[in-house]
């Protein structure tokens, strides 16, 4: 279920509002996607025959589209992490930043074709992505507008209400400007301060946030713990304003989305017409946070690489988490140390000399210990040839060099949480 070829021809408008061109595209039946580019964030609105099928933009799609998986699998037992994996290996960053076919709707498209996920599921996912598409693009203050004749890619499920999810958007960033401006971005990232003498933190609550504060952002974290980021975020508020968690700016790519600084403050007539958050209202506090486990588990992480400098960094990235790690730096070696330490996750370099890392992973997988290890291959190569030969050997995942620390505890984290 592929989008068919688009059409050259364009119509380009300039600086105007949003959901008034997105309104205007609909009142007159278009078909076709309309790309808003920002600053250094595009936007991607899917429309057919007049109605809203899905928003996205161009920032870390698969990223996007597997967080939002993630979440789908504590209710739908079909969503595996094999599944996730499935997806995510299927498909291939677009090289072409302005390109209506986004990789996230090719993986949506995928998990249609394959009755992965029913109709109403498929519903389910494009209204949530949708939403968090929407709610970026309303925070940028300057666009251009590009609409491009295409068949839109989705033939199930109903089309989004446009009207209803402009407002529920806007109910939530006037509910995240209730915390500015300490807080301005989802992608935030909260950090435990150890040594916060908070009155608010018992040792055991405070050992209970340490688990939990990872580095991770408010967006990711709420994945995580299956929670509404405004919910989560109004229950750390007290210790963020008590200085008790800091906070960090976001990760590269995700620093390049508009955030709520941008806006101007709301005034009392522009807002007469948003309710409050219904999240806002009741009496979240520290205590609806999810409990962390109280048994501290180790996870043991096998790294095999012939350089050094890549063993050195990757110590240094992870260092600081619950992590055990196992640095082997010789691939005739490493199946033997791999079978002693029995890892709960791999970490597999592809271009090592006499055994590289495809045939490691082949071999890995014919012991009974590890036909169910996570064994992330990693690789300066970014083909699609790389990453189907790295699924046919049985590797779970892919990662490519470089990679940033961010990009590796998410890697970790979707296997070892």
């Amino acid at each position: 279920m592929q989008p068919s070829a688009f059409s050259l021809e364009t119509v380009t408008h300039q600086m105007l509002d949003p959901t008034q061109i997105i309104q205007q595209y609909l009142q007159d039946m278009h078909t076709g996607c309309l790309i808003i580019k920002g600053e250094s964030v595009s936007w991607f609105v899917l429309l057919d025959f007049g109605q809203l099928m899905y928003i996205t933009h161009s920032v870390e799609p698969i990223d996007r589209l597997d967080n939002q998986l993630r979440r789908l699998s504590r209710r739908i037992p079909a969503v595996s992490a094999d599944v996730r994996t499935h997806i995510r290996l299927s498909l291939e960053p677009t090289k072409d930043p302005s390109s209506p076919v986004r990789p996230d709707i090719k993986g949506i498209s995928l998990l249609t074709q394959e009755a992965l996920l029913s109709e109403k599921e498929i519903c389910a996912l494009l209204l949530e992505m949708s939403r968090e598409a929407l709610e970026s693009l309303l925070l940028s203050q300057e666009h251009t507008y590009t609409f491009v004749e295409t068949q839109s890619p989705f033939y199930i499920g109903q089309p989004i209400d446009f009207g209803a999810l402009v407002l529920e958007c806007r109910q939530r960033i006037t509910a995240w400007q209730s915390f500015a401006p300490l807080l301005w971005s989802p992608y935030q990232r909260p950090y435990l301060f150890s040594q916060s003498q908070s009155n608010q933190l018992t040792p055991e609550r405070q050992t209970q946030l340490g688990k939990l504060l990872k580095g991770f952002s408010f967006r990711h974290l709420a994945i995580l713990l299956d929670q509404d980021e405004l919910k989560l975020i109004k229950s750390l508020y007290p210790l963020i304003t008590d200085k008790a968690i800091l906070l960090r700016d976001p990760q590269p790519p995700y620093d390049a989305l508009p955030n709520f600084l941008n806006l101007p403050a709301p005034d009392n007539t522009s807002s007469a017409n948003i309710p409050v958050s219904p999240l806002l209202e009741s009496g979240n506090t520290l205590d609806s946070l999810p409990q962390a486990s109280s048994e501290t588990q180790t996870y043991r992480v096998a790294c095999i690489d012939d350089s050094p400098a890549m063993l050195q960094t990757i110590e240094q990235f992870l260092g600081k988490e619950n992590l055990s790690l196992f640095l082997i730096n010789e691939s005739v070696k490493a199946l033997i140390e791999v079978m002693r330490i029995k890892p709960d996750l791999i970490l597999l370099d592809v271009g090592m000399p006499k055994v590289d890392g495809y045939e490691l992973c082949r071999l890995l997988r014919k012991h009974t210990l590890f036909k169910a290890t996570p064994i992330i291959m990693v690789t300066g190569n970014t083909g699609l040839i790389d990453r189907a030969r790295a699924k046919l050997v049985g590797a779970t995942d892919y990662m490519t060099k470089p990679f940033t620390q961010n990009e590796l505890l998410k890697m970790v984290f979707r296997y070892l949480s």
